[in-house]
């Protein structure tokens, strides 16, 4: 007779398998980044979306000027001048005033101003989408999420669509999210609100998630109170993906300093961006676990390029036979899926 049984059943003691923590699997990750990214399938939807939704799409060179030659005398005046302005600071190495930002972006917040700026991006904006979402698929992560940077919401609005999760988006430009709150008409669980994430407003609410893209500090200083609002805002455990020119602005000592004094570990870094019909361009991407231990590598700038230079991608994306739209590391991860 075997002993707890029953009606000719044995009593089984349910074993489940070891939770990988999300620290785990970003270990794991930092020596698999082929393994952040979607499948082509994924990918192609996804750029279906941008585009159809958004009229985000490649150009070639002659693109953006035809482009911008439809537009009314007056508005395409106005853009050309805070663009120039825009370009002059970048040159000279100075900010961008805050006037100057604020009402660029409330310029390009509509159609079709709207598409054609982002189409410059359009290899940054579409790898950062597919990285943040593999990334979430990896870590088991379904939020709430915060987008600090949103615009008019291209990024927030597929998030809460595809994922189903709580999304809250912010912005400073008022007219973006006017734009973003018409967009998103019918979706109920995403929530675009005006924020000026740089300066001293507090915020409310805790995330298990968020991400920021192009619209970190750039200054190191301004950056820690940066990371001191972030930190208020996560759940223990939860991730910051910020996606931005990090590489260029700040070296890796200074930065790991703040990110330790606020809290924060290391969690994986690694690059996006491709080709936009007229150059390539790329981001660092930096996620950041709230609670972590793990310290940043001694060669993090290394980090950043193995994507980009040494991973074969460069050979990938000068072959004839690779289409233009493909040219980014999204597509040339998917291929390998």
């Amino acid at each position: 007779m075997i002993g707890n049984q029953k009606q000719g059943c044995i009593k089984r003691e349910l074993i489940m398998p070891p939770r990988v923590s999300r620290l785990e699997t970003l270990r794991r990750l930092r020596m698999n980044k082929h393994e952040i990214g979607l499948s082509l399938s994924d990918l192609s939807q996804l750029d279906n979306y941008l585009q159809e939704k958004w009229d985000i799409r490649l150009d070639n060179i002659e693109g953006p000027i035809e482009r911008l030659k439809q537009l009314p005398e007056k508005l395409r005046d106005e853009f050309l001048m805070l663009y120039d302005e825009r370009v002059d600071c970048f040159e000279n190495d100075v900010p961008i005033p805050l006037e100057s930002e604020t009402r660029f972006y409330d310029v390009i917040a509509q159609d079709p101003l709207n598409g054609i700026v982002h189409s410059q991006k359009r290899p940054i904006i579409l790898d950062g989408m597919a990285w943040v979402r593999s990334l979430l698929r990896h870590l088991k992560m379904d939020g709430p999420m915060l987008d600090i940077g949103c615009h008019t919401g291209y990024q927030s609005i597929w998030f809460a669509s595809q994922l189903e999760m709580k999304v809250d988006a912010v912005d400073r430009s008022a007219k973006a999210i006017s734009y973003a709150q018409e967009k998103s008409r019918g979706l109920s669980n995403v929530l675009f609100e005006v924020w000026d994430y740089h300066g001293d407003d507090v915020r409310g609410g805790k995330y298990d998630v968020i991400i920021c893209s192009d619209a970190c500090p750039t200054d190191i200083d301004e950056y820690q109170a940066f990371l001191k609002t972030l930190s208020g805002l996560l759940e223990d455990d939860g991730v910051v993906i910020l996606i931005d020119i990090l590489m260029e602005w700040f070296d890796p000592k200074p930065l790991q300093q703040c990110a330790l004094e606020e809290g924060f570990g290391f969690g994986v870094c690694d690059v996006v961006g491709g080709w936009n019909g007229m150059s390539f361009g790329s981001r660092g991407v930096l996620a950041l676990v709230m609670g972590g231990s793990d310290l940043f590598p001694d060669e993090m700038e290394d980090d950043w390029v193995e994507g980009w230079d040494r991973s074969g991608f460069q050979d990938y994306a000068n072959s004839d036979n690779v289409p233009p739209s493909q040219k980014s590391l999204a597509y040339f991860r998917a291929q390998k899926k």
